[in-house]
């Protein structure tokens, strides 16, 4: 009998009962995970209906929450007469007539006089809501009876609707990372450089809880003080709002990518022993993408770190799945970002390594999601940076475009003396000010100056447009982006045990498997790494044709383009017909002769 065949085909079925998010299909139920982004949504609302600092009702959303892990505490007519495992399923009678159907929350000791019992998702949502926002129906009814199928338990509810909580809020994500990230058998990484650069454990409930309060950080943090007293309700505002949706809730959910891989067990094909690394791993796309985008991943109205990315690509054009489109695509369909395509490339990589047991390549995607996840906040940065240069926003642009350099400000630091000084001009430039003093050119210089270090690229990134999609070009604010250096075409290096050399032009030029496999176990990445990483690749057409000469309308080719001399060629680039026809071409990286030579 294939074990390892009916092992597979359970993993397929199991899969494919959860609801997909963002077009990825997780292999647990995380639904009630995703809903966290509904307590943003409520925090940003309570804020500005409250429009009055410290904000009691906001606060209120953050701590005590109202949609995720929502939970109902019922006391119970007499102690339990033996114990009850957590998740053992338990039925009651709804306040709307249903029936409830709901797990133990945790393991409880015989003895006890109370009960904690975990909803279904959206069937009970209390919390600290407003009223017209708060779900009873699927509450338990305030005295009855519960049953776990074989033993019943007769209870109240003493507090009424009041015994319905939470037990997933914002503000357990900005206090977990001593207890879940740090204080364990091995740190985790990005939770190390948030820490290694506030100096504190808890800095993000330190940014929350002052930015409310209208205090500084300055005796608090290490590096990065933020004054928040210098800012009306406008600063306040944003700096709450977009901290809790894109700061602390990506670190949270990038901790459980790392928590997935360290709990990996290696060697173990779909076996249920990974069931855990894998729960762990959807936890993270849920609260890396949230409820809003749905199964599609649109990322309209979204409130985490998938949502951002959308409107960031619109002002950089860096949306499709190459890059270099806007937000709409030629039918007016909405296109995902770039970064979003690559981000999810990774999600599905991590999820199938950990199920093959491959922790390794687990690891690989964990990592490789750290590096994409800061594109859409560098990006936010560099906007902001603008806006606030050029004096075309106020308190609010400004406030916001501090809160997106905190998020990234730790990352950046964390690459060595060259990170550190970039991170010191950007933090400079775009700290909490009601007078900033911001140099665009520097805050820009000093983000390309680190892109090699951190994983990305300048056409990740893009370039800010303006409102007809065109790089501003004057002096100093020009957002026109820099250019990745490509490899050396001449470079040659050994496929070894194929025998064939091969140069990185050539490398450029073959079918993407072929490359792959050059790149990983061929020495191509040593000697061609950006080649290996997609630049330089030959995406133009062969027989794509541009006007050579606009006074006898001859064309030609992107084939016929790549065979001139350097001098001829470099002489039609300059030309714009032929640098929008055949970019790569003009970067004489396209040749569509023998791609290599035996040796």
């Amino acid at each position: 009998m294939n074990y390892k065949a009916l092992a597979l085909a359970a993993f397929i079925t199991k899969t494919h009962a959860h609801a997909p998010i963002a077009q990825y299909q997780p292999g647990s139920d995380v639904v009630d995970h995703s809903l966290i982004d509904l307590d943003q949504k409520s925090l940003e609302d309570a804020i500005y209906t409250e429009f009055n600092f410290p904000s009691v009702k906001g606060m209120a959303i953050y701590s005590q929450g109202g949609h995720s892990k929502s939970i109902v505490t019922i006391t119970l007519d007499a102690p339990l007469p033996r114990a009850v495992a957590k998740k053992t399923a338990f039925t009651g009678s709804e306040s709307g007539g249903g029936i409830m159907n709901g797990k133990a929350y945790e393991e409880t000791p015989a003895g006890s006089t109370t009960l904690k019992i975990l909803y279904e998702p959206k069937k009970c949502m209390v919390g600290a809501l407003k009223e017209g926002d708060k779900v009873f129906d699927g509450c338990l009814i305030f005295v009855g009876e519960v049953s776990d199928g074989t033993n019943k338990y007769s209870y109240t509810t003493p507090g009424g609707y009041a015994d319905n909580t939470n037990k997933r809020t914002l503000k357990g994500f900005a206090t977990a990372v001593q207890s879940k990230m740090i204080a364990i058998d091995v740190p985790e990484k990005n939770a190390l450089e948030f820490n290694n650069y506030y100096g504190v454990e808890n800095w993000g409930d330190v940014w929350i809880t002052n930015a409310n309060e209208g205090k500084d950080t300055c005796d608090i943090f290490k590096h990065g003080c933020a004054d928040f007293s210098q800012y009306g309700f406008d600063g306040k505002y944003e700096c709450i709002k977009k901290s809790t949706s894109y700061v602390q809730t990506l670190v949270y959910a990038l901790h459980e990518f790392e928590s997935s891989v360290a709990a990996c067990v290696p060697g173990v094909s779909y076996d249920d022993q990974n069931d855990n690394a894998i729960h762990k791993w959807d936890e993270g796309v849920a609260f890396y993408v949230g409820s809003t985008p749905g199964a599609n991943g649109w990322p309209d109205g979204g409130k985490f770190h998938w949502a951002l990315a959308g409107k960031r690509c619109k002002d950089f054009r860096t949306c499709g799945k190459d890059g270099g489109e806007g937000k709409y695509d030629g039918e007016g369909v909405s296109n995902l970002p770039q970064v979003n395509h690559l981000i999810r490339d990774q999600f599905n990589k991590g999820k199938i390594a950990i199920y093959e047991g491959k922790c390794d390549v687990a690891l690989e995607a964990s990592l490789r999601i750290q590096q994409l996840a800061y594109v859409p906040l560098i990006q936010g940065t560099i906007r902001y940076a603008h806006k606030v240069a050029k004096k075309v926003t106020e308190e609010k642009g400004q406030a916001e475009g501090a809160v997106f350099a905190s998020g990234v400000l730790p990352h950046i630091h964390a690459q060595g003396p060259k990170g550190r000084a970039a991170a010191q001009i950007i933090y400079d430039n775009m700290k909490a000010s009601k007078n900033p003093q911001t140099s665009f050119p520097k805050v820009k210089e000093a983000f390309e100056s680190v892109y090699d270090l951190l994983g990305i690229d300048c056409e990740m990134i893009g370039g800010y447009m303006d409102d007809n999609d065109e790089y501003y070009t004057e002096a100093p604010y020009n957002s026109t982006p820099c250019e990745s250096k490509l490899d050396d075409g001449g470079s040659t290096f050994a496929w070894a045990g194929m025998g064939l050399s091969m140069t990185c032009k050539e490398l450029a030029n073959v079918k993407e498997s072929v490359r792959a496999s050059a790149c990983t176990d061929g020495g191509g990445s040593a000697m061609c790494p950006q080649t290996c990483k997609g630049k330089g690749v030959c995406t133009d057409k062969r027989t794509a044709k541009f006007i050579k000469n606009k006074n006898s309308g001859k064309m030609m080719n992107c084939n016929k383009l790549s065979k001139l001399p350097a001098n001829k060629r470099r002489q039609q680039c300059n030309k714009a017909a032929a640098k929008e026809t055949c970019p790569v071409t003009c970067k004489n990286f396209c040749d569509w002769t023998t791609p290599y030579k035996m040796n």
